[in-house]
């Protein structure tokens, strides 16, 4: 008996903590055509290296940049935010979990501190090295603003003092957050910061390298060495992304969108090309 009670006690727990993680609910949107630039602040552990943080959002390294000066340290990530067809304002990642739990929702809520939740609200195992789709918390501008950051509630912080640090009127964070005054924040909720400019959340553009010198013989050389390409079946390619489901998408770039796949037992990113209705997988 004692060991059902405690059993359940846990079960419990877990559930509270899975509850807790998706409190936070996403912006709404109306034109599921609509994709903008977003960023997300994560609180990084300095020792914790930025090609982790790259690979748990998804992102390149030029789309994360850290914080020197904050404590704790943070990172601004930058990713393609879209409405999806249930008329909410997300982006997606995907999570590798290193060993097998018997509920996933712990393991994200403490991974991605509020910033992530599963599309899939039943509870479910995950056996190690399980590849899991997720949807993160984002959010475009009504015009005003041109960028939002999302951004999760510590214990300290206050209207007032995201106003100070972000440079951004304390009644601004208010009218996106749909408060009626800077009372009554929640630890641990996320809320959304209205900025005007990108200054200082993301990185300056790198000048390009100048293409090096090309000589015939070394293009011969090049040509012979390339491996030839593997060419998917359309038919391969739809399963694996569930029919280019907003669940697989990743994100949206200059040249089309990018959907998560599995192809051959192989985590592979598929790029779209709406023009060309051409096809890459990476």
């Amino acid at each position: 008996m004692d060991l059902l009670k405690i059993a359940l006690a846990i079960s419990i727990l877990l559930f509270d903590v899975a509850t807790s993680a998706s409190s936070s609910t996403p912006l709404n949107c109306s034109d599921t055509t609509r994709v903008c630039t977003s960023f997300l602040a994560f609180r990084a552990d300095r020792s914790v290296p930025l090609s982790q943080v790259q690979s748990m959002f998804d992102v390149f390294p030029e789309d994360v940049t850290a914080d020197e000066g904050s404590s704790p340290g943070y990172v601004f990530i930058r990713k393609n935010c879209s409405c999806l067809s249930n008329k909410e304002y997300l982006t997606n990642t995907t999570f590798t979990v290193r060993e097998e739990v018997s509920s996933v929702y712990p393991v994200v809520a403490q991974s991605y501190q509020g910033l992530a939740f599963l599309p899939n609200m039943t509870r479910r195992a995950a056996r190690a090295k399980a590849v899991v789709s997720l949807h993160l918390l984002c959010g475009c501008s009504s015009g005003l603003w041109n960028y939002l950051l999302t951004y999760v509630m510590e214990d300290g912080d206050s209207i007032e003092s995201l106003s100070s640090r972000f440079g951004v009127s304390m009644d601004s964070i208010e009218t996106v957050n749909g408060m009626s005054g800077p009372d009554g924040v929640v630890v641990g909720g996320v809320y959304y910061i209205p900025l005007n400019s990108d200054s200082g959340i993301a990185p300056s553009p790198a000048p390009a390298p100048s293409p090096p010198l090309t000589t015939f013989s070394g293009m011969m050389g090049d040509a012979f060495d390339m491996e030839k390409p593997i060419v998917f079946k359309h038919e391969e390619i739809l399963s694996s992304t569930d029919n280019f489901s907003d669940t697989n998408l990743l994100g949206h770039g200059k040249y089309g969108s990018v959907y998560y796949g599995v192809l051959r037992d192989q985590v592979c990113k598929v790029l779209t090309f709406a023009a060309e209705k051409s096809l890459i997988s990476d």
